[in-house]
């Protein structure tokens, strides 16, 4: 569960991130401490900050953006792929974002932290994953 942070859920900052794996996590409502319109679920600082990345099989949720922009994404690797999104896909260039379902999670009951999916579509993805 990565959910409620300041800014964004995750954030790309610096050439030190490679090969990272963001695989089968819930994230909801992150960027609910700013009013930028460029928070997000994830955040890239600018191009070549994730090199080699790949975030699949997660759900996010939430109202803000899924990335903040993708800048050159096909020269850094970087890729968002079969994911659940419930809001809006990008503030900028939407390039490294591929295949999204586009559903509400139903989350069983948010306001007690209970991120468990009722919506079967999206059953076998984020942290509760039935698989």
């Amino acid at each position: 569960m990565i959910y409620g942070n300041y800014y964004s859920g995750v954030r790309f900052a610096g050439p030190a991130t490679d090969a990272i794996v963001i695989a089968r996590n819930t994230f909801h409502a992150n960027g609910a401490g700013s009013t930028a319109d460029s928070r997000s679920e994830i955040n890239l600082d600018d191009a070549g900050t994730a090199a080699n990345a790949t975030i699949r099989r997660n759900i996010f949720a939430g109202g803000h953006n899924l990335v903040n922009d993708c800048f050159d994404a096909a020269a850094m690797a970087f890729a968002i792929d079969d994911n659940v999104v419930d809001g809006p896909v990008t503030g900028g260039e939407a390039g490294c974002v591929g295949a999204v379902i586009t559903e509400a999670p139903q989350f069983a009951d948010p306001a007690a932290a209970d991120f468990h999916p009722e919506n079967p579509a999206v059953a076998a993805y984020g942290a509760y994953a039935d698989d």
